[in-house]
Protein backbone atom coordinates (compact mmCIF):
# COMPACT_ATOMS: atom_id res chain seq x y z
CA UNK A 1 0.00 0.00 0.00
CA UNK A 2 1.09 3.54 -0.61
CA UNK A 3 1.58 5.35 2.66
CA UNK A 4 3.28 8.61 3.45
CA UNK A 5 6.17 7.98 5.82
CA UNK A 6 7.72 10.48 8.20
CA UNK A 7 10.71 9.77 10.39
CA UNK A 8 10.60 10.74 14.03
CA UNK A 9 13.60 12.68 15.23
CA UNK A 10 15.32 9.78 17.07
CA UNK A 11 19.00 9.16 16.62
CA UNK A 12 20.51 5.71 17.03
CA UNK A 13 21.95 6.72 20.42
CA UNK A 14 18.56 7.98 21.65
CA UNK A 15 16.93 4.74 20.58
CA UNK A 16 19.58 2.73 22.40
CA UNK A 17 19.22 4.73 25.62
CA UNK A 18 15.43 5.20 25.43
CA UNK A 19 13.98 2.30 23.42
CA UNK A 20 10.48 2.72 22.00
CA UNK A 21 7.68 1.75 24.35
CA UNK A 22 6.14 -1.68 23.82
CA UNK A 23 3.61 -1.54 21.02
CA UNK A 24 5.15 1.56 19.45
CA UNK A 25 5.83 1.29 15.75
CA UNK A 26 9.51 2.13 16.08
CA UNK A 27 11.20 4.93 14.18
CA UNK A 28 8.67 5.32 11.40
CA UNK A 29 5.24 6.85 11.79
CA UNK A 30 2.63 6.15 9.11
CA UNK A 31 0.55 9.19 8.21
CA UNK A 32 -2.91 8.58 6.81
CA UNK A 33 -3.40 11.43 4.34
CA UNK A 34 -6.08 11.86 1.65
CA UNK A 35 -3.41 11.23 -0.99
CA UNK A 36 -2.22 8.02 0.68
CA UNK A 37 -5.84 6.80 0.95
CA UNK A 38 -6.62 7.38 -2.71
CA UNK A 39 -3.30 5.93 -3.85
CA UNK A 40 -4.00 2.77 -1.82
CA UNK A 41 -7.44 2.53 -3.45
CA UNK A 42 -5.85 2.98 -6.88
CA UNK A 43 -3.28 0.25 -6.23
CA UNK A 44 -6.21 -2.04 -5.40
CA UNK A 45 -7.93 -1.07 -8.68
CA UNK A 46 -4.73 -1.87 -10.61
CA UNK A 47 -4.38 -5.26 -8.90
CA UNK A 48 -7.96 -6.21 -9.75
CA UNK A 49 -7.38 -5.00 -13.33
CA UNK A 50 -4.25 -7.18 -13.55
CA UNK A 51 -6.34 -10.23 -12.58
CA UNK A 52 -8.80 -9.46 -15.44
CA UNK A 53 -11.72 -10.38 -13.15
CA UNK A 54 -14.61 -8.40 -14.65
CA UNK A 55 -17.06 -9.17 -11.83
CA UNK A 56 -14.58 -8.02 -9.15
CA UNK A 57 -13.82 -4.92 -11.26
CA UNK A 58 -17.53 -4.05 -11.49
CA UNK A 59 -17.71 -4.00 -7.68
CA UNK A 60 -15.15 -1.18 -7.69
CA UNK A 61 -17.29 1.04 -9.95
CA UNK A 62 -19.51 3.72 -8.47
CA UNK A 63 -23.20 2.76 -8.95
CA UNK A 64 -24.02 5.92 -10.95
CA UNK A 65 -21.14 5.20 -13.36
CA UNK A 66 -21.94 1.52 -13.85
CA UNK A 67 -24.60 2.11 -16.58
CA UNK A 68 -22.01 4.00 -18.67
CA UNK A 69 -19.60 1.07 -18.42
CA UNK A 70 -22.38 -1.40 -19.21
CA UNK A 71 -23.45 0.63 -22.27
CA UNK A 72 -19.85 0.64 -23.51
CA UNK A 73 -19.59 -3.12 -22.98
CA UNK A 74 -22.86 -3.68 -24.85
CA UNK A 75 -21.85 -1.52 -27.84
CA UNK A 76 -18.21 -2.69 -27.81
CA UNK A 77 -17.92 -6.23 -26.37
CA UNK A 78 -14.67 -6.60 -24.46
CA UNK A 79 -14.67 -2.99 -23.21
CA UNK A 80 -14.11 -4.03 -19.58
CA UNK A 81 -11.17 -6.28 -20.44
CA UNK A 82 -9.62 -3.62 -22.69
CA UNK A 83 -10.00 -0.94 -19.99
CA UNK A 84 -8.51 -3.24 -17.36
CA UNK A 85 -5.59 -4.05 -19.69
CA UNK A 86 -4.95 -0.33 -20.22
CA UNK A 87 -4.97 0.33 -16.47
CA UNK A 88 -2.73 -2.65 -15.67
CA UNK A 89 -0.21 -1.83 -18.43
CA UNK A 90 1.66 0.64 -16.22
CA UNK A 91 2.80 0.73 -12.61
CA UNK A 92 0.57 2.71 -10.22
CA UNK A 93 3.50 4.94 -9.22
CA UNK A 94 3.91 6.08 -12.85
CA UNK A 95 0.44 7.67 -12.93
CA UNK A 96 0.08 11.42 -12.33
CA UNK A 97 -2.54 12.27 -9.69
CA UNK A 98 -4.88 15.28 -9.64
CA UNK A 99 -6.73 15.22 -6.32
CA UNK A 100 -9.66 17.14 -4.86
CA UNK A 101 -11.55 16.17 -1.69
CA UNK A 102 -14.07 14.04 -3.61
CA UNK A 103 -12.41 13.32 -6.97
CA UNK A 104 -9.08 11.79 -7.98
CA UNK A 105 -7.88 11.58 -11.57
CA UNK A 106 -4.98 9.22 -12.29
CA UNK A 107 -3.51 9.87 -15.73
CA UNK A 108 -0.60 8.45 -17.67
CA UNK A 109 0.55 9.57 -21.08
CA UNK A 110 1.43 6.98 -23.73
CA UNK A 111 5.00 5.79 -23.88
CA UNK A 112 6.73 4.13 -26.77
CA UNK A 113 8.25 0.84 -25.77
CA UNK A 114 10.23 -1.76 -27.58
CA UNK A 115 8.72 -5.14 -28.22
CA UNK A 116 5.16 -6.07 -29.01
CA UNK A 117 3.53 -3.48 -26.75
CA UNK A 118 2.65 -0.05 -28.02
CA UNK A 119 0.25 2.30 -26.29
CA UNK A 120 -1.17 5.19 -28.25
CA UNK A 121 -3.78 6.73 -25.94
CA UNK A 122 -3.68 8.43 -22.57
CA UNK A 123 -5.04 6.20 -19.82
CA UNK A 124 -7.22 7.99 -17.29
CA UNK A 125 -8.81 6.48 -14.22
CA UNK A 126 -11.27 8.55 -12.23
CA UNK A 127 -11.91 7.66 -8.61
CA UNK A 128 -14.78 9.31 -6.75
CA UNK A 129 -15.33 9.33 -3.02
CA UNK A 130 -18.40 7.36 -2.02
CA UNK A 131 -18.67 7.67 1.75
CA UNK A 132 -15.42 6.37 3.22
CA UNK A 133 -14.45 4.53 0.01
CA UNK A 134 -13.02 5.52 -3.36
CA UNK A 135 -14.85 4.02 -6.36
CA UNK A 136 -14.20 4.13 -10.10
CA UNK A 137 -16.28 6.89 -11.61
CA UNK A 138 -16.96 8.47 -14.94
CA UNK A 139 -16.74 12.15 -15.80
CA UNK A 140 -20.00 13.98 -16.25
CA UNK A 141 -21.06 14.16 -19.87
CA UNK A 142 -19.90 17.30 -21.68
CA UNK A 143 -22.64 19.55 -23.04
CA UNK A 144 -24.02 18.66 -26.46
CA UNK A 145 -21.93 19.96 -29.35
CA UNK A 146 -24.62 22.25 -30.67
CA UNK A 147 -24.84 24.13 -27.35
CA UNK A 148 -21.12 24.79 -27.09
CA UNK A 149 -19.99 28.06 -28.62
CA UNK A 150 -16.36 28.78 -29.26
CA UNK A 151 -15.40 32.29 -28.08
CA UNK A 152 -13.17 32.70 -31.15
CA UNK A 153 -16.02 32.26 -33.65
CA UNK A 154 -17.63 35.50 -34.78
CA UNK A 155 -21.30 35.44 -35.63
CA UNK A 156 -22.62 37.03 -38.79
CA UNK A 157 -21.97 36.68 -42.51
CA UNK A 158 -18.63 35.25 -43.66
CA UNK A 159 -15.84 37.71 -44.36
CA UNK A 160 -14.44 38.17 -47.88
CA UNK A 161 -11.54 35.85 -47.04
CA UNK A 162 -13.92 33.19 -45.72
CA UNK A 163 -16.13 33.55 -48.82
CA UNK A 164 -13.07 33.02 -51.05
CA UNK A 165 -12.10 29.84 -49.14
CA UNK A 166 -15.67 28.57 -49.40
CA UNK A 167 -15.71 29.14 -53.17
CA UNK A 168 -12.30 27.45 -53.60
CA UNK A 169 -13.44 24.46 -51.57
CA UNK A 170 -16.62 24.12 -53.63
CA UNK A 171 -14.79 23.96 -56.97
Amino acid sequence: MWMALATTGCSTLDAWINPPAPGANGFVRIENTPESEVRAAFVHVVRVAQDRDVEAFKKLIEPSALPLFEDSEWSHPGHYVAYMAAIAADKPKDYHLDLTPSLAVFRIEPKQRLGDYSKTQTTEVILMREGPQWKIGAPSKPPAEETVESPKVKKGPPTKGQQKKIRQGAS
